[in-house]
């Protein structure tokens, strides 16, 4: 870094002055390394420890949920889909006794305990895509399994699900989606307005950038 191709961001999800200039403060690249920092000097596993343990195999998993020819086998790799996600969610500490979470279908509410008025997060397990832009096909049926929330409801794709769950009464603030090679958060607003952050973690992987700073 100071900027990656393997983050992309969507209509400016944050700005891209922020994004890419290599400024000591106030940057991007600044809070990665003051995060970096925090992480290393932490005496207890953090995602980043979780992350560069799980490297390797997640590298091969993540190649494999992809068909030789490019294209995505959504029935055929739904369950190794699945099982490269719960990895994602202990590396990301979502499995912790901390949290409270709630499954509706492929939509996986978080919480931390206590909260009642709906959850602030929702991780969406989606199928795997070569590219952002394939996610984000209205009416493709791009998540892993129906979302099915009532007997009327029944929601096949992935930007459907983000725009019914962002205008609940309850719904997250935050919406994390797991698709494959890719990663995508968005926010309520800037959903609205078409904005969002995309990693393409087998690059991540692949690359292995560990030194201070870089991608991992």
């Amino acid at each position: 870094m100071p900027s990656s191709d393997a983050i992309l961001l969507g209509e400016d999800f944050i700005s891209e002055h922020f994004f890419t200039t290599d400024a000591t403060k106030e940057s991007f690249q600044a809070r990665v390394i003051a995060r970096r920092k925090d992480w290393d000097a932490a005496e207890v596993p953090t995602a980043r420890s979780r992350f560069t343990a799980e490297r390797a195999a997640l590298e091969t998993t993540l190649a494999d949920l992809t068909s030789p020819n490019g294209s995505t086998d959504p029935a055929g790799h739904a369950e190794a889909a699945r099982t490269v996600y719960a990895t994602l969610r202990r590396v990301l500490g979502y499995d912790d006794a901390g949290y409270h979470t709630h499954r509706t279908g492929p939509a996986l509410a978080v919480s931390a305990p206590g909260i009642t008025a709906g959850a602030p997060l929702v991780l969406i397990e989606a199928t795997p895509v070569d590219a952002v832009d394939d996610l984000l096909e209205k009416d493709a049926p791009t998540l892993l399994e129906p979302w099915e929330p009532d007997e009327t409801t029944r929601v096949t794709s992935v930007p459907r699900l983000l725009s019914a769950l962002f205008v609940a009464e309850d719904g997250p603030d935050f919406a994390l989606v797991l698709a494959g090679r890719w990663l995508l958060l968005t926010e309520k607003v800037r959903w609205a307005e078409g904005r969002y952050l995309a990693v393409d973690l087998q690059l991540v992987c692949e690359r292995n950038e560990t030194k201070r700073g870089g991608e991992i």
